[in-house]
């Protein structure tokens, strides 16, 4: 009965089951009951039935394929998301445990690593004390606190690159407030800072970078990547690699242009007709993107476009651009 007396609790019924001896199963919604419709003795009051003698039962569930669904799922989700996650165990932040757990964690890369991010996101997990650390909190103190863990970083990166096809949808961090990083970028900015001989791998992983969507490589690694390579002219030759490359929406060319100081380089290397010959080569051999305007190709475009205050050996080569490109060969 409900609190009220008079109205019963169970009402409105969804299905009755005949049952021999004219009884009923009724379902509803709180449950079941049989109910008798036997000849028997008329009902002269109304009194109410003890616990110990009402038959009422709970009935079993009906399944719920849209529950059931729901569930599976769920757990389905659930599953993706640990499978997404590299889960490493580090027994302290010393030297030679980190080492520990950068050689553990190349240990699990892969060919399954395709088959691993959930919604873009793939990553490090590192479990210390009762803790979970980030690949950022993670390879931020290696960076700082264990200079011997190049070689461990270096084996890091050359399975990740070994094993992920290019502009493969694996990020640490694609949707967060911070800089999209590609998978494994962290550790790719402490090998940077690490060791000044690691252009070789890092030039690897940078064919791996999706620049349309990451800003990661060229605001953090690039950087470091040209302060390694020594003196002017590795520099350069290094900054026309990026040049020439993939920058997608990373970065703008003439924006590159200064950050890598082309122009001093090259300035102290040769004039601006020799560098505007070096450079008009360099777009062909690399089948650099052609365009109608008057410097023949985009990135040169560009350049002149966004180049902002020019100096005079830089407004000489724009000029060397100009005219060279007017005996292009049409599109």
């Amino acid at each position: 009965m409900d609190d009220r007396p008079w109205l019963a609790h169970a009402r409105g019924w969804s299905k009755a089951t005949p049952l021999p001896d004219r009884r009923l199963d009724m379902r509803f919604a709180e449950g079941m009951v049989t109910v008798s419709g036997a000849p028997g003795d008329p009902v002269h009051r109304v009194r109410a039935v003890p616990v110990t003698e009402d038959h009422f039962r709970p009935a079993p569930p009906e399944p719920q394929e849209e529950d059931k669904d729901a569930a599976l799922a769920k757990k389905a989700e659930t599953l993706a998301k640990r499978f997404s996650t590299y889960t490493v165990d580090l027994a302290s932040m010393s030297e030679p445990d980190c080492v520990a757990a950068i050689d553990a964690l190349t240990a699990q890369i892969g060919p399954d690593i395709n088959e691993r991010p959930y919604d873009n996101h793939l990553q490090a997990v590192f479990r210390c004390d009762g803790k979970r650390l980030n690949e950022k909190k993670f390879f931020s103190h290696v960076a700082k606190h264990c200079p011997g863990a190049a070689p461990a970083i270096r084996g890091l990166i050359d399975a990740a690159c070994t094993h992920i096809g290019p502009h493969a949808n694996a990020w640490y961090d694609p949707y967060g407030d911070e800089i999209p990083t590609a998978l494994f970028g962290y550790a790719a900015w402490c090998l940077a800072r690490l060791d000044k001989t690691s252009n070789d791998v890092l030039l690897r992983y940078y064919g791996l970078v999706d620049t349309d969507h990451e800003n990661f490589f060229f605001e953090k690694i690039a950087p470091l990547m040209l302060e390694n390579a020594g003196d002017a002219s590795p520099r350069l030759e290094l900054a026309e690699q990026f040049y020439f490359g993939d920058l997608g929406n990373a970065i703008d060319h003439s924006a590159l242009w200064r950050m890598a100081k082309m122009a001093e380089h090259a300035a102290s290397l040769m004039t601006a007709q020799q560098y505007a010959a070096r450079l008009l080569a360099r777009a062909a051999a690399t089948s650099a993107a052609r365009s109608k305007s008057e410097f023949g190709y985009y990135c040169f475009d560009n350049l002149a476009r966004f180049l902002t205050d020019p100096s005079r050996w830089e407004t000489e080569l724009l000029q060397e651009l100009r005219q060279a490109a007017s005996d292009l060969a049409p599109q």
